[in-house]
């Protein structure tokens, strides 16, 4: 008679993944425009009082000069034919007519600065900053462990024997 006796151990495998990550950075971004700095100056209103202003502005101011000159020597031609039929009966109405246009008025003579106004002066500078956030991405990969198990086992085995192994 044999008897034979086969045991197999419990066995455990155990299979670790370490876990990964990833990072992702965007980077914060400035970008700075400027426009500038410039400054104007505007010298229409002075160069004009000065008599040296475009010549639309010329144009328009004697053209004016013309009209009210106009305008006055009609009164003065309309006021002297008054006075003439007014007075026909005087027989020096014509000499004095004539005098009195003779005889110049002293012209009057003012001293001033010019120009009375000052230029136009205007300054420009702009910033504009276009900020764009930054940002940070983490992405972690994790696997839980693998667990094997094995189970062990006991197997007996009696070969050419009439042994009875009830009880």
């Amino acid at each position: 008679m044999t008897l034979a006796i086969r045991t197999t151990y419990a066995r455990s495998t155990i299979q670790i993944h370490h876990p990964t990550s990833r990072i992702q950075q965007q980077v914060t971004q400035a970008r700075i425009d400027y426009d500038g700095p410039s400054m104007e100056i505007d010298l229409r209103s002075p160069m004009t009082e000065m008599g040296l202003g475009d010549y639309k502005h010329l144009m328009r101011t004697a053209a004016n000069e013309g009209n009210q000159a106009a305008l006055a020597g009609i009164a003065r031609r309309s006021y002297e034919g008054d006075r003439f039929a007014g007075e026909m009966s005087n027989q020096d109405v014509v000499q004095r007519l004539s005098k009195e246009q003779t005889q110049s008025d002293v012209p009057e003579v003012n001293v001033g600065m010019i120009p009375k106004s000052r230029p136009s002066i205007s300054f420009q500078y702009q910033v504009n900053i276009h900020w764009e956030q930054g940002d940070v991405a983490v992405e972690f990969n994790t696997q839980p462990p693998r667990i094997q198990w094995d189970i062990g086992s006991v197997d007996i085995s009696v070969k050419g024997s009439n042994l009875d192994i009830r009880g």
